[in-house]
């Protein structure tokens, strides 16, 4: 599992148990939760578009 994947994972966590917990405002979970998924696929975008560049140019198997 790729570093980001797991960073992304642990605040995901923290929010899921956040909202577990009694007390707690779950539209501003729900805001940060969908700030964090942005985040997540805006860094996995980012990755794939760099990998598929890399292989632009080579000749085909």
């Amino acid at each position: 599992m790729k570093d980001f994947i797991i960073k992304y994972y642990d605040r995901m966590r923290d929010h899921l148990l956040e909202a577990n917990a009694e007390d707690t405002d779950i539209e501003s979970i729900a805001f940060e939760v969908d700030r964090l998924k942005e985040e997540y696929y805006n860094e996995t975008d980012e990755n794939t578009a760099s990998t598929d560049s890399e292989f632009e140019e080579q000749d085909a198997v």
